[in-house]
């Protein structure tokens, strides 16, 4: 009769161990950049390379004229925090700072991450993004939810005043003819908005979220607008021959509408200026 009891008692032990041990396995590690670089823009710096934003490459990454919570919303899906106010908890510096950045994977990664298929390689892309500021910046969060105001980008009355973009039109750079304008050569209305809220979040004070309706790729020139000029307007300043960012989307036939929206939110915990390249 005392066998049966033995096993059970060993097998407990037994589970207990297995439990244990896989407990006190550490987490595996993220994926990670093989070299990156990442450069701070002098204030009031202009953006150094004729473009601003972030986008990919085969072997890695790169990014202008960016902030560290725009870094964040990339690192976590940028497709869920498309809005500034969605990183919650930056301090002044992180919100005001600009870097230029530069990534690339290491040959085998770069060789793994040709066989992957589209939503693994964003994955991917994130995971190390996530790496790179965990390390530079010792970043920390949470996510969340809260509460924004934001501005809705409707069609105003007459329609709109820009067409979709030709079908063999391959540049989405957005341009910026001398300081003096902005040239959406083939983007979405979201991209537009998402473009907006990070480029005149002063000026405006609030996020822009898209409520057009309308699908597909557009051409669209916001004249006498541009990141530049929004940033002098936040300062009170309006350069001759600019107009604020609501007159250049009127005449585009757009129009900005107050609002309230609930957001998944990205709270920073912890987070600190820039270590060493």
């Amino acid at each position: 009769m005392r066998a049966p009891h033995l096993r059970s008692l060993l097998l407990a032990v037994g589970l207990a161990f297995t439990a244990a041990t896989a407990v006190a396995q550490p987490a595996p590690k993220l994926l990670s950049f093989d070299v990156a670089s990442i450069k701070p823009i002098a204030p009031g710096g202009r953006p150094t390379h004729g473009w601003m934003g972030l986008r990919y490459r085969p072997d890695g990454m790169e990014a202008a004229y960016i902030t560290l919570p725009m870094l964040v919303r990339y690192a976590y899906g940028y497709s869920r925090f498309r809005l500034d106010s969605q990183v919650d908890g930056a301090p002044d510096w992180a919100a005001s700072q600009r870097y230029d950045v530069e990534a690339k994977m290491s040959a085998s990664n770069i060789a793994l991450f040709q066989r992957l298929g589209k939503v693994e390689q964003e994955q991917w892309r994130e995971e190390m993004l996530q790496s790179l500021l965990a390390e530079r910046f010792h970043l920390k969060l949470h996510r969340g939810n809260k509460q924004v105001p934001v501005f809705e980008m409707v069609v105003a009355k007459g329609g709109t005043k820009f067409q979709l973009a030709a079908a063999d039109q391959k540049q989405r750079v957005i341009e910026f003819p001398e300081d003096k304008s902005t040239v959406f050569p083939r983007n979405s209305m979201e991209g537009v908005a998402s473009f907006l809220t990070d480029q005149a979040s002063a000026e405006l004070g609030r996020p822009v979220i898209d409520k057009t309706g309308l699908a597909g790729l557009y051409t669209l020139t916001l004249n006498r607008w541009s990141p530049t000029i929004s940033a002098k307007i936040a300062q009170g300043a309006t350069p001759d021959d600019a107009v604020p960012l609501s007159v250049a989307l009127q005449e585009q036939g757009l129009h900005l509408e107050p609002s309230t929206a609930t957001v998944e939110v990205l709270i920073l915990d912890h987070v600190e200026p820039l270590s060493e390249n």
